[in-house]
């Protein structure tokens, strides 16, 4: 079996990029940048952002050792694939996550809505569900 990579370095670099377009607003950002705001080397920085692309950052490559030089962020679908903005997928798991604490509320009547309203959910499909979120996320946007 591979490895994962997506949890505890893909992630984490995309997550820095983010935060640091946030901060400091320049397009596009040093990889030395990423780094130093995660306290990693760059040699594990720059395979991140090797796997990061094309599908969320753009990047301007040494031709000599294909370093990168400078990345830019694919804006939407990192703010996604983070959870800073709303996917269906990630609304509905939210959704499920926080009926479920409801669930364990200690109050018998809180309780018992949101056990019922989690059997509604989890009693539909998962596509059904998700197609409803869907067009509530998309409509609010």
């Amino acid at each position: 079996m591979l490895e994962d990579v997506w949890g505890p370095r893909d992630l984490p670099v995309l997550q820095a990029l983010v935060v640091l377009a946030e901060e400091v607003g320049a397009h596009p950002l040093k990889p030395g940048a990423i780094a130093t705001h995660l306290g990693w080397d760059e040699a594990q920085v720059q395979k991140a952002l090797r796997d990061l692309s094309p599908e969320y950052v753009d990047l301007e490559v040494f031709p000599e050792n294909g370093w990168a030089y400078f990345v830019s962020l694919h804006r939407p679908a990192a703010l996604r694939a983070t959870g800073a903005w709303p996917s269906p997928e990630v609304t509905t798991q939210r959704l499920i996550d926080a009926l479920q604490s409801a669930a364990q509320d200690p109050d018998p009547i809180k309780r018992s809505k949101a056990k019922t309203a989690l059997d509604a959910l989890l009693g539909m499909s998962r596509e059904v569900l998700v197609g409803v979120v869907t067009q509530t996320v998309g409509g609010a946007m």
